[in-house]
């Protein structure tokens, strides 16, 4: 899996930079050698190689964000007021490349592409802080699984706000000080909520089987 290293504590991607990122994470161009000059005369092989297949992989990437808008893995976000903004039939890169996404949608999409996307603040080889939280989330839905036979992770009842309560009751530490959108960044792949579900006790209740 190749690995492709963002700014520390970066939040939104521009979704007209992901082709160019992901394409250059598989076939990064490297610096001219000697052999260039200004005008692109007797340019190096090896380097034009490398032009030309980044140029392909960006196409293909472009094709598979396409996909992956209208399937709703990316969705675009007005770049001043934050709201999803709405995609229409047939709509995708090119649509919607000046709008931005949020860094967990990018991470997502650049997987499927068999790219890892690590923030320069992560260690190499170390779990991320939000990777140790996810961890949390992974190990309390385990338990609850343990403690009631009938609970299903792909189809959650209530609000994402109760299953919160409860992170923060038995990992307080973990979770008491990041919001509720931040939260929810850590859900996907993790969990699903059944749509429309309204305000439980459920997850009240069970905290106590669970401490």
């Amino acid at each position: 899996m190749k690995r492709l290293t963002l700014p520390a504590n970066t939040e939104y991607v521009r979704i007209g930079d992901i082709p160019g990122l992901t394409a250059g994470a598989r076939h990064p161009i490297p610096v001219k050698n000697d052999e260039t000059t200004e005008d692109g005369a007797c340019i190096g092989s090896a380097w034009l190689d490398a032009v030309v297949l980044n140029d392909f992989c960006r196409r293909d990437h472009e094709n598979a964000l396409n996909k992956a808008i209208r399937d709703g893995v990316v969705t675009p976000l007005n770049e001043v007021s934050l709201v999803a903004r709405h995609v229409n039939d047939g709509e995708g890169f090119l649509e919607h490349k000046e709008a931005i996404t949020l860094i967990a949608d990018f991470k997502r999409f650049a997987e499927s592409l068999h790219i890892e996307v690590v923030n320069s603040d992560d260690a190499p080889g170390k779990a991320s802080k939000v990777d140790a939280k996810k961890e949390k989330i992974r190990a309390i839905l385990g338990k609850i699984e343990a403690a009631d036979c009938e609970f299903s992770r792909d189809a959650m009842q209530g609000r994402k706000a109760d299953f919160f309560n409860l992170c923060k009751t038995l990992e307080r530490e973990s979770f008491a000080y990041i919001s509720q959108a931040t939260f929810d960044d850590y859900l996907p792949g993790l969990c699903k909520f059944m749509p429309g579900a309204r305000e439980t006790d459920y997850y009240r209740d069970i905290a106590a089987k669970l401490g």
